[in-house]
């Protein structure tokens, strides 16, 4: 009798995780203010890695479990994430709002400077940017830039050209969790296609 309960309780406990993996969220997305739909929302499982786009009138579906973030982006609206619960998974009517970003321009003050157009004059007027460089003699380099004068600009490139192994370290010994992600989105192709068709441009 023990065994059969035990059973019992391992093959339900078994078919509520995997209940619990393969869930599908659906909704729609629509703008705040004049409620019409948006197509081609970028629709991102930030937990899962995984990524799908709206149709042409806003719906989405995408694979998630409770407590995933969802990370919606469309261009001219704000970004929005959105934890998901219960009630996200159980309706399949969820509609999602996003909020169009209003742009202030700011007052914009040219300054001419004083150009003659002969290039001799013209370049002894032109601003210098103050970026220190360095050389180190020995180092087929023609020098390597800090930054503005400061000691921890010094030191930065003084540390990384002899012991390069610790700067790397210290680059990405905190980020070890975002470069695991890193990852999976190369090998993700649809991920690929949809960073791809919103960042790509042509010239």
């Amino acid at each position: 009798m023990k065994k059969i309960l035990i059973f019992i309780s391992l093959s339900l406990s078994f078919v509520c995780f995997s209940q619990q993996q393969n869930q599908v969220v659906k909704g729609k997305v629509q703008s705040e203010t004049s409620k019409s739909v948006l197509q081609n929302v970028h629709v991102l499982n930030l937990t899962k890695v995984k990524g799908t786009i709206t149709n042409l009138e806003g719906e989405f579906e995408i694979n998630a479990k409770l407590n995933d973030t969802l990370y919606f982006s469309y261009i001219g609206y704000k970004p929005l994430k959105i934890v998901v619960t219960n009630d996200l998974i159980r309706f399949d009517e969820n509609t999602i709002e996003l909020t169009e970003l209003a742009f202030a321009l700011e007052e914009v003050i040219i300054k001419p400077y004083q150009l003659t157009g002969y290039l001799e004059i013209d370049v002894k007027n032109a601003p210098v940017n103050t970026s220190t460089r360095y050389r180190i003699v020995g180092l087929p380099n023609l020098g390597y830039e800090a930054g503005r004068r400061s000691r921890s600009g010094i030191s930065k490139v003084i540390g990384a050209i002899f012991n390069p192994a610790d700067f790397l370290n210290n680059l990405f010994k905190k980020k070890s969790a975002k470069m695991d992600k890193l990852r999976l989105m190369r090998e993700d192709t649809e991920i690929k296609n949809l960073l791809s068709t919103k960042f790509d441009e042509k010239f």
